[in-house]
């Protein structure tokens, strides 16, 4: 009763001071769950900023391109080391190449996107499209090498991989079982090498995303970089 009484300035002053002094009482009361609203609070806008990832798709395809050439190129050596065995250890070698090819085109991606930053969930979504994409590449040069050039191949490797795991204290019963299996079609041992491809994509990703977004490239170099 005692408001109505006011004039109306002075309604929305008492209110006002009323609703101040409540919430000081209860910071008051509860001071560590405001500070971590408040810190919270602060934070939460740049997280709940999207990244742009419309170039994703595009751009694991295009990478995937060269990527794949790279593996293509390195799966001559495997086709090579059934005459000369020494291949197979170069083949090994260049298998180095393939992570420090994945840091190259995860920075080079955050570099294109706008504001240049890159989330590891999304580094990590890129890495697998791109291993997927190239393993198609590279599916190409494998199923002319099991169907043409060495039929036996797929065969030849089932015996070496049982005959290498007699070698070890394995439990012959195991082993037994992995002998009764049939011979992967060449389409079967393909499909699982696209898969391989893509757990090893994002097995690598877990480690070279993170390095990936420490290192920063400035537009500012790249456009002086064209213009000399």
């Amino acid at each position: 009763m005692e408001l109505l009484t006011l004039p109306g300035h002075k309604i929305k002053h008492k209110l006002k001071a009323d609703r101040n002094t409540s919430i000081k009482n209860d910071r008051d009361g509860y001071p560590y769950v405001f500070v971590f609203f408040d810190y919270f609070c602060t934070k939460i806008k740049p997280i709940q900023m999207k990244e742009d990832k419309s170039q994703l798709m595009n751009y694991a395809m295009n990478s995937g391109l060269i990527l794949g050439g790279f593996w293509v190129f390195k799966y001559l050596f495997v086709i090579g080391a059934t005459q000369f065995p020494f291949l197979g250890i170069v083949q090994s070698l260049l298998s180095i190449g393939t992570p420090l090819i994945l840091l190259y085109f995860i920075v080079k991606y955050k570099n294109q996107i706008e504001g240049s930053r890159i989330g590891f969930w999304h580094g990590v979504q890129f890495s697998m499209l791109l291993f997927f994409y190239a393993g198609l590449i590279e599916a190409i040069i494998v199923m002319i090498h099991v169907l043409w050039i060495d039929p036996n191949y797929i065969s030849n490797t089932f015996e070496n991989i049982i005959s290498i795991a007699e070698s070890l204290p394995v439990d012959q019963n195991a082993i037994e079982q992995v002998k009764n299996q049939p011979v992967p079609t060449p389409f079967l041992y393909t499909l699982n090498l696209i898969i391989s491809d893509v757990l090893i994509g994002i097995v690598l990703s877990l480690l070279i995303v993170p390095l990936a977004m420490k290192i920063e490239i400035t537009r500012q170099n790249e456009n002086s970089r064209k213009e000399d």
